[in-house]
């Protein structure tokens, strides 16, 4: 690949859900991101295993509720990956003081699947965005990366607005603009007529 990430780019991996059980994946994916450029940091998720978890649910909820008290925040806080056991967490989450740190700050918290519950419940209590995007292992980690994935994660995380366009056939007049936010539709429909489902 020859799409570089910012020099300077620090990436914290988190492991709010599954242990990493494709061992290799994680490897290939640190090695991608430390090549790009990235300084690589949270290693030591990679190591936690708690039944199928990747660690215990008071490990895995300090790796998000830690991005409250960072004095240096990084740029990515970037899901290692899926599976269950997000909803466990989401009680423990420091909603106030996550909101107080990161509003306005340029950090990307960057995962999908089973993370999409984390994604709701930061964005309906603390209105904390963060991106529906690729994890270490499953995206920058298989034998093949996808060219495709990797350039646009890096052409997302540096454009100044989010966009997205596609061919629809017919051509049509539409011109939208709004919050977008979804995911894993699982996941969402689990966090109906809680507290952490976004108003609509």
């Amino acid at each position: 690949m020859t799409t570089k990430a910012n020099p300077s780019c620090r990436v914290r991996l988190i492991a709010p859900s599954g242990y990493p059980h494709h061992r290799e994946a994680m490897t290939r994916g640190v090695e991608r991101l430390r090549n790009a450029g990235c300084e690589v940091d949270g290693l030591d998720v990679l190591d936690r295993v708690e039944l199928r978890y990747a660690g215990s649910d008071a490990q895995r909820l300090a790796d998000i509720n830690a991005l409250a008290t960072c004095d240096t925040l990084p740029d990515i806080a970037l899901s290692i990956r899926g599976g269950y056991g997000a909803t466990r967490l989401l009680e423990g989450l420091h909603f106030d003081a996550l909101r107080e740190r990161l509003a306005g700050e340029p950090i990307a918290i960057v995962g999908h699947s089973d993370f999409t519950a984390l994604q709701m419940a930061l964005y309906a209590k603390s209105g904390v965005i963060t991106f529906g995007g690729p994890m270490l292992g499953p995206d920058f980690g298989p034998p093949q990366l996808s060219p495709l994935t990797w350039r646009h994660f890096w052409r997302t995380l540096s454009a100044p607005h989010g966009n997205a366009s596609w061919d629809c056939g017919e051509a049509m007049e539409c011109d939208a603009q709004g919050p977008l936010w979804g995911g894993n539709l699982a996941m969402i429909c689990s966090l109906l007529q809680t507290p952490y489902f976004p108003n609509i």
